[in-house]
């Protein structure tokens, strides 16, 4: 019974601080984020698959295999993205 209950701590201690860690990024900060979410959008409003293309000079994530992007689809139907243009076009020069 304590071993169980030391587990259980130990497992929400690591969920806690992956969770902490996961929020310290603003959104759409990080490299792909925006590419990630792009391909989320494609699925919801083209209701295909993107195709494995890559144009120049931007980054694409339709090489993932689509299970994690489906979900997200699904899960982010009701958002509305009207501001997504704004996102696309700030770029944060002091990345990386």
């Amino acid at each position: 019974m304590l071993v169980r209950l030391r587990r259980n701590w130990a497992l929400l201690a690591i969920s806690g601080l992956y969770l902490c860690l996961s929020l310290a990024a603003p959104p759409f900060e990080p490299s792909d984020e925006l590419a990630h979410y792009l391909y989320i959008r494609h699925l919801v409003t083209e209701h295909r698959l993107p195709v494995q293309r890559f144009p120049a000079g931007q980054a694409s994530q339709n090489h993932h295999p689509p299970r994690y992007y489906l979900l997200g689809a699904l899960a982010s139907l009701w958002v509305d993205d009207g501001g997504l243009s704004a996102i696309i076009e700030r770029q944060n020069p002091f990345w990386g």
